[in-house]
């Protein structure tokens, strides 16, 4: 749901498309994901770690939409400016 909505709002707004990458920590049989996301310009990056990729990516892409709209965030983590060195995808 909220993919569509930022997909939307990129389209509205002629931004490219988000580049969407999640990070995987494996505790003991206990994984926990992260992610981030860039959008015109701009990093937003989910520390929580959760227990699914897509859940983070969820996360990350409801903390782009309140940054860009008046949708309220799940937490009140900032974006963060966008970085130059490259994060690690993990599979």
């Amino acid at each position: 749901m909220y993919k569509s909505r930022l997909h939307e709002l990129c389209q509205q707004r002629k931004w490219c498309l988000p580049e969407y990458n999640a990070t995987k920590l494996v505790l003991v049989h206990n994984p926990r994901f992260s992610a981030f996301i860039t959008i015109n310009g701009a990093a937003f990056d989910m520390v929580q770690l959760v227990m699914s990729s897509k859940e983070a990516q969820n996360d990350a892409v409801r903390l782009a939409l309140a940054h860009f709209t008046d949708l309220q965030p799940r937490q009140t983590n900032q974006p963060s400016l966008p970085a130059s060195s490259s994060k690690t995808v993990l599979g």
